[in-house]
């Protein structure tokens, strides 16, 4: 960390704003002899279900966008796993793409300055190739 910062404190919750903008997704991923998939995202903060959201569905979309802001609680060593499902009517939606943002390396490579942690456009690229 840089001198003139203080380390986060680690058990602290603070407030962090995030948005979930868009995927693109591998045509065909969802089954055999699929059409476009209505997805949709969660996202849990360290496995817990208390902090836990979820994007509305996008109908018929290898590219769905969402466009959705949330706040959440964490703490500078919080864990956010992100999970892209496939909606069925008829049965039960299938996972489709996960994966985990881990915060505490992202603040400290920025100082502790948390503007930086979600601005990763790579996040939903690592997540769904």
């Amino acid at each position: 960390m840089a001198n003139d910062q203080p380390a986060p404190a680690i058990n602290k919750l603070y407030q962090l704003s995030l948005s979930v903008i868009s995927a693109k997704l591998v045509e065909g991923s969802s089954s055999l002899f699929a059409s476009k998939p209505d997805t949709y995202v969660t996202l849990t903060v360290d496995s817990k279900g208390k902090n836990h959201r979820k994007t509305d569905v996008v109908k018929k979309s290898w590219n769905p966008e969402w466009k959705d802001d949330y706040t959440i609680l964490v703490e500078p060593k919080s864990k956010i796993s992100f999970k892209v499902f496939f909606h069925h009517v008829f049965k039960t939606d299938s996972l489709s793409y996960s994966g985990t943002l881990d915060l505490l390396p992202i603040l400290l490579q920025h100082n502790g300055d948390s503007k930086y942690c979600l601005h990763y456009n790579s996040l939903f690229k690592t997540i769904v190739h």
